[in-house]
């Protein structure tokens, strides 16, 4: 009698649980699971950045584009040209990263703040010393991360990592199998002699 699997594909989807298991591979615990139709298991979120456990299953839709460079002719331009209003100020935020406590720099958060705050007065009528990244760079990268939050990541696992999940799942339908013949068997007899 050979067990029938059902059959499996090699795409699996990370998922977030809700409780924690051990790792198939380490066997520490986590909340990570990779999923697909027929088979689910826990992994490390480390395991899933290994190259030797999975991959990143690749999106056939999307081609990958050229990153734009910030220092262009075109954005230097672009960004000279274009009038400086107080909203403009308003707008870029000192990010986390940058402490405001640094001494000014030529390229510097605050000296950009202040040729800023003095062209509104009228101090200078120079325009920046440094060209600024053009503020369309800021909500592509909230867009790609909200795409990213929207679709769960899927991976696709390495043969032999495959083959292990395979493996367990015939074995698993063998005891399944087996489990449903022993419990058709009749018991064994019992007897009150000693």
């Amino acid at each position: 009698m050979t067990a029938q699997v059902p059959l499996m594909s090699n795409l699996y989807t990370q998922r977030t649980a809700t409780s924690e298991a051990p790792c198939f591979v380490c066997s520490k615990f986590c909340i990570t699971v990779l999923t697909n139709s027929v088979d689910w298991f826990y992994v490390c979120p480390s395991h899933i950045s290994d190259a030797g456990f999975c991959k990143p299953a690749s999106a056939p839709s999307s081609s990958p584009k050229p990153p734009r460079s910030v220092t262009s002719p075109s954005s230097q331009i672009s960004v000279a040209s274009r009038p400086s209003t107080p909203s403009q100020g308003q707008q870029q935020k000192p990010s986390k990263d940058t402490d405001v406590s640094q001494p000014a720099e030529s390229g510097g958060l605050l000296s950009t703040i202040t040729q800023t705050l003095g062209q509104t007065l009228g101090l200078s009528s120079a325009p920046p010393a440094t060209p600024q990244a053009p503020p369309e760079a800021q909500p592509e990268e909230k867009a790609k991360s909200q795409q990213a939050v929207a679709k769960p990541a899927q991976y696709i696992l390495t043969n032999n990592i495959y083959y292990l999940r395979e493996a367990q799942q015939r074995k698993k339908a063998q005891q399944r199998v087996a489990s449903q013949v022993t419990s058709q068997m009749p018991s064994v007899p019992r007897s009150n002699v000693y």
